[in-house]
């Protein structure tokens, strides 16, 4: 009797690890122009059946981001950096460790010809 107890145990223990496996998505974002590191950009996991946000990172002083995502699934990566076109890209959590290496933004900004201010004072009533 012990021995079968033991042996259940044993086999839902592991089956529970082994479901819960995951590897480390990494990447560094850089500016697509410059090459500069962007700082603090934004990382996003998104899962590709219903667009539900399932992780989250922000870039480090050297661009880099690190994402632990369990393996055998199919998600979205979302990279954004205030003043960048967003970055989407799809991946699949292996085996392995996943480096997507060096990802480039490209700038979404636009010049401006002119910019007018204009002020006005209201009217000062004394009563």
């Amino acid at each position: 009797m012990n021995k079968r107890l033991l042996i259940l145990w044993i086999c839902t223990f592991t089956g529970t690890i082994a479901m819960a496996q995951s590897i480390p998505v990494t990447g560094t974002l850089l500016d697509n122009s410059s090459h500069a590191p962007l700082i603090g950009a934004t990382v996003l996991l998104t899962d590709k059946k219903d667009s539900t946000q399932k992780f989250f990172a922000a870039t480090r002083s050297d661009g880099s981001f690190s994402v632990n995502v369990p393996v055998n699934r199919a998600y979205e990566l979302k990279a954004s950096y205030l003043g960048y076109n967003t970055l989407q890209k799809d991946i699949t959590g292996q085996i392995v460790p996943l480096s997507l290496g060096m990802l480039y933004l490209t700038e979404n900004g636009k010049l401006l010809k002119e910019v007018k201010v204009i002020g006005e004072v209201p009217p000062v009533q004394a009563k």
